[in-house]
């Protein structure tokens, strides 16, 4: 988020979105970070954002991440939240 001191040269490899509980619950490790993670999947799927809180809550399952069906994960997850209309 500060000055972009590489003029281009170098891109971030997860850009994020300026959040003061990503900050304080990062630096708390990977327990904190998942907890937060499905969180706010749960925040979503109780607001009546079905398709995005089940699409973060499937992508915050333990394994979800793995090489061998990260392709499977990515479609389920994008499968709740596509028009069918």
């Amino acid at each position: 988020g500060g000055p972009d001191i590489s003029m281009g040269l170098l891109q971030p490899k997860f850009p994020q979105e300026e959040n003061i509980a990503d900050a304080f619950v990062g630096l708390a490790g990977a327990g904190p970070s998942y907890g937060l993670d499905v969180g706010r999947g749960v925040k979503e799927f109780i607001d009546g954002n079905y398709g995005e809180g089940s699409k973060k809550l499937i992508r915050a399952l333990p394994t979800a991440r793995l090489w061998i069906w990260k392709d499977f994960m990515n479609e389920a997850s994008n499968a709740f939240t596509a028009r069918r209309y």
